[in-house]
């Protein structure tokens, strides 16, 4: 039994040894993979790392290189007038908590209708620049509800004339027609009576079917009231050609064939007092 019990032990001592080999073996060859795999990640992590720091010195050089021109680009002072507006703090973190400034906003669209030769396309270009390519028009958006941005995007082109403008914002060289009762006024902004009897900047009231004058192109917000302005040349008694200014709702813009056909042939002209204008 002595001899038997010895023999059986030997034997499983020969097996567990065998077993704990095939153990060893199969174990080491999946830990040889992983490290194989954990050299690969290393690299492609480094490589990521690579990447991202380039391509931040990258947009950091250009960001810089943009501000630079600050004192001397339009360009360049709107988009930063935005960036802050976006982002008062200045810290990202914060952008949700502080709010955007709407005034500043509004400022920035009004400086870049003020110029002639400054267009929002422009602005974009270098807000993208400056901003790791963010779109100007989707912070614009995410800042502004669908009111508020079309105030926006109608005071950036308030006195610009041609292809610039948005469609829907661009005020077409014809003449303007009154689909509904206006005041054209002297100049843009909603004023009321200046005494019981003097009206403080309205020339006159124009009814319903007449033809005030020709556009010049240029529209003017009146950000106090919320009311857009068209400019239109009219003609007064002493045939005169007189800027003036009418809401932007109460016309249509027309040729001339298409008012003679509304009116048989002629074409309903409003004849403005010179002394109303004076």
């Amino acid at each position: 039994m002595k001899r038997l019990a010895l023999r059986n032990t030997k034997t499983t001592k020969s097996r567990a040894g065998k077993i704990r080999e095939r153990v060893v073996y199969v174990a080491n060859k999946p830990i040889r993979g992983r490290f194989k795999i954990k050299h690969a990640l290393g690299i492609g992590l480094l490589a990521f790392i690579g990447y991202k720091i380039g391509r931040n010195i990258y947009n950091n050089a250009r960001k810089s290189s943009t501000e630079k021109k600050t004192d001397t680009d339009v360009a360049v002072q709107v988009a930063q007038t935005l960036s802050n507006a976006f982002n008062p703090s200045g810290r990202q973190w914060m952008r949700k908590v502080d709010g955007s400034n709407r005034a500043e906003i509004y400022r920035a669209a009004q400086m870049i209708g003020e110029q002639e030769e400054l267009t929002l396309t422009e602005v974009a270009k270098v807000f993208k620049k400056m901003h790791q390519n963010k779109s100007l028009y989707d912070e614009l958006k995410r800042e502004l509800d669908t009111d508020e941005y079309r105030r926006f995007m109608q005071l950036a082109a308030s006195v610009k004339t041609g292809s610039n403008l948005k469609t829907g914002d661009y005020v077409p060289l014809k003449w303007a027609y009154t689909k509904r009762p206006v005041y054209v006024r002297s100049y843009p902004e909603r004023r009321g009576l200046k005494t019981w009897y003097v009206f403080e900047n309205i020339i006159d009231y124009v009814r319903t079917g007449k033809v005030i004058g020709q556009t010049t192109g240029k529209q003017i917000f009146d950000t106090k009231h919320d009311v857009l302005y068209v400019e239109v040349m009219i003609v007064t008694d002493k045939k005169n050609t007189v800027k003036a200014y009418a809401w932007k709702g109460a016309l249509e813009f027309l040729s001339k064939q298409e008012i003679k056909k509304r009116h048989f042939g002629r074409v309903p002209m409003f004849i403005f007092d010179q002394d109303d204008v004076d």
